[in-house]
């Protein structure tokens, strides 16, 4: 364990908890001999792993090419027209603001 956890910016400790979750998850085993902990990786249980992620990769890209295609599709809100009463006064710069419609100090 401490050859592994070595050149990682992570302590020994820290290093030893990722261990035990990927071996509960069946992605690492391990085995003790003496006092030496070899970990050892499984690469059907990995290959799980890679393809779960591959479906919720694509799973999310098509999301974001839905929202890119309904956003291309949308006119900008810069581009619209809003009407006057539709904007808060504390959207517009005081200065802007007609006489009347100013704060009194």
């Amino acid at each position: 364990m401490t050859a592994l956890a070595a050149p990682l910016p992570m302590s020994l400790p820290a290093v030893m908890q990722h261990l035990r979750t990927l071996e509960d998850c069946g992605v690492v085993r391990s085995e003790k001999v003496g006092r030496v902990r070899t970990c050892h990786l499984d690469p059907a249980a990995l290959q799980l792993t890679i393809d779960w992620t591959a479906d919720r990769k694509n799973a999310w890209e098509n999301r974001l090419d839905r929202l890119e295609a309904y956003l291309q599709d949308t006119e900008p809100i810069a581009d619209r027209e809003v009407p006057a009463s539709a904007v808060p006064a504390s959207a517009v710069p005081a200065s802007k603001l007609p006489a009347s419609k100013r704060r009194k100090r």
